[in-house]
């Protein structure tokens, strides 16, 4: 099934199928939110987007016969592989017919709804940026990501790239890029808080308006 399907569902029932492919996935995670439309709580849902932080399993794999190594085994890897051999999940195809079935980032279906995975590898200190970006919407996510002086939210001396925000040294100009740091932010709290905003509910996330300036 191409990846523009125009299959939808009122809330209720995309809520009821993310709940079945949490439980489907959640022992294979550490961490695993239902992200997109489905958090923000509109009305009609086209599909299903999971944040997730895989739990990883370490083995001791044999290499000869007086070799052995450790081995460490994303689960939530092995757990997809699983449900797809199986026929629970199958692949989602663009339009060219190609899938995607990367370390990050999984096209899916399931029955018959898109299902859309996003993984953050452990020790998952960027998912609060990419469950922000990843609930949306859109529009909201255009304005966070731009400048001020662009006419977006985002304050000066910081940038988000590679699902990432990054930070400046002084004064912030374009050519300290290579000096950028990485700034944690394993929630969205820590995410908004850096941003100098307040915390926005999912459902009350609009392109319309910037998030509220975090108090004192």
């Amino acid at each position: 099934m191409p990846a523009d399907t125009a299959l939808r569902l009122p809330l209720a029932e995309a809520q009821a199928l993310a709940d079945e492919v949490v439980s489907l996935l959640a022992p294979a995670c550490e961490r695993l939110v239902v992200a997109g439309s489905i958090r923000r709580r509109r009305p009609d849902v086209g599909d299903i987007e999971l944040v997730a932080v895989p739990a990883l399993a370490y083995e001791i794999e044999r290499v000869d016969l007086f070799t052995r190594r450790e081995v460490t085994r994303d689960r939530l890897e092995t757990r997809c592989a699983d449900l797809l051999a199986g026929g629970v999940l199958a692949h989602r195809y663009d339009r060219n017919g190609r899938p995607a079935w990367g370390p990050k980032y999984k096209r899916l279906l399931y029955r018959g709804f898109a299902l859309d995975l996003f993984a953050v590898p452990p020790p998952a200190e960027n998912f609060g940026v990419i469950l922000a970006l990843r609930t949306g919407p859109v529009e909201w996510n255009q304005q966070l990501v731009l400048k001020r002086s662009q006419g977006g939210w985002l304050p000066r001396g910081l940038f988000f790239k590679d699902g990432w925000l990054w930070k400046l040294p002084p004064p912030y100009t374009a050519d300290l890029a290579l000096q950028a740091t990485r700034v944690p932010t394993p929630d969205e709290a820590s995410l908004f808080r850096v941003l100098g905003y307040a915390c926005v509910p999912p459902e009350k996330r609009s392109g319309d308006r910037p998030p509220p300036a975090r108090s004192a």
